[in-house]
Parts: C-alpha cells; structure tokens; sequence
C-alpha cells in the first residue's frame, strides 16, 4: 500500500474524479485541481509524492505549468498525460525534466507503475 501524494491536475472533471479514486483506491493521497493556475494559487503544494498533469489545459499546458512549478522552487517529479502522444510532446516534456508522458487512455496499472518509479529516489527520466 503506498502513502505518496500525488498532484493531480486534469481539465476533465469526469477523468480527474476517475484517476482520483483509482489512485486513492492503491494508497495515494491525492491533491486535485482543474487547470494550472489553480494549482499554483494553492497555499499549500507539497514537494514530495509526484505530479501528474494533464498536457492540453485551458490557461497553460502541463509543460508550461511543470515550469512554472520549478520556477517556483520545486522538486517533484511529473508525469504528463496526454491524448497527443507527438514526437514533438515527447521531446518538449524531455527537454522540461518530464520523468515520463502516458498516452490517454490510461490503465491503472501502467499510471502507478510509472508513478512508483518516478518516486524512486535516483530513478532517472523514462524518457
């Protein structure tokens, strides 16, 4: 059973509720928002556990909102979901420090697997 936290932002109400219960349902603590500068407006955003951001957002995309996580001092690692599963994306996400992008639709069972690796202290980028 884990105890991570993970960051879950997601635009979709449906699938971000989704994710939420599959992740809770494996022992994570999950922390959710719709769109990028609601998670950044949070007062409190852990820097432990790992992200899990969607790409295409209103207001920023999860590789603007991953660098401006960074920008604002913190460390944990992102996963990018997304539905556009482009060369371009991929290199874009690797190039920002992505530790992985997952293509729509997601299992359970890849989505944790990843996250468990993201979490692994010196687990460098699956990209």
């Amino acid at each position: 059973m884990n105890t991570a936290s993970v960051i879950l932002v997601e635009d979709d109400a449906d699938v971000r509720r989704s994710l939420a219960m599959m992740l809770r349902s494996r022992g994570f603590s999950v922390q959710q928002y719709s769109n990028g500068p609601e998670m950044l407006a949070s007062r409190h955003i852990p820097d432990t556990g790992c992200l899990l951001l969607d790409y295409r957002m209103p207001h920023m995309n999860g590789l603007q909102l991953f660098k401006h996580y960074r920008e604002r001092g913190g460390h944990s690692p992102a996963i990018l979901i997304t539905g556009d599963f482009s060369r371009s994306v991929k290199r874009d996400a690797a190039l920002e420090g992505i530790f992985a992008v997952i293509e729509k639709p997601i299992t359970g069972e890849d989505l944790v697997s990843q996250i468990n690796l993201a979490l692994l202290p010196s687990t460098p980028n699956a990209l």
